[in-house]
């Protein structure tokens, strides 16, 4: 799967946490898993996806707070995080993705 550049898995029944063996596929640009029974963190290993453009995490049951490395991925144009259960602090890393266009993160219980 080194090669595979967009992964949509929206709105099916998947649960579990979010594999942080996701993060071998090194070329992805879009990663869509919204609309899920996704639980658990969001691995910090997704801010090794360098290539990645669209992250859409929404409407699941994600906990936790955002890890600071998806401030790592330079490339992102859109972040749906949007229904989940996340806490603590909204990272200030978000503020240094020049590319980013579209960031959702309502639903949650995010301060800062």
């Amino acid at each position: 799967l080194r090669s595979l550049q967009f992964l949509n898995l929206g709105a099916n029944k998947l649960s579990g946490s979010i594999p942080p063996i996701l993060s071998n596929c090194t070329k992805l640009v879009f990663l869509d898993l919204d609309s899920n029974h996704l639980t658990n963190i969001i691995p910090s290993a997704l801010g090794q996806l360098k290539n990645l453009k669209q992250l859409l995490l929404q409407n699941n049951s994600l906990n936790g707070s955002i890890p600071e490395d998806i401030g790592n991925l330079t490339q992102l144009q859109e972040i749906d995080l949007s229904d989940n259960s996340l806490t603590g602090i909204i990272p200030s890393a978000l503020g240094n993705i020049e590319s980013l266009q579209h960031l959702n993160l309502s639903g949650n219980n995010l301060s800062g």
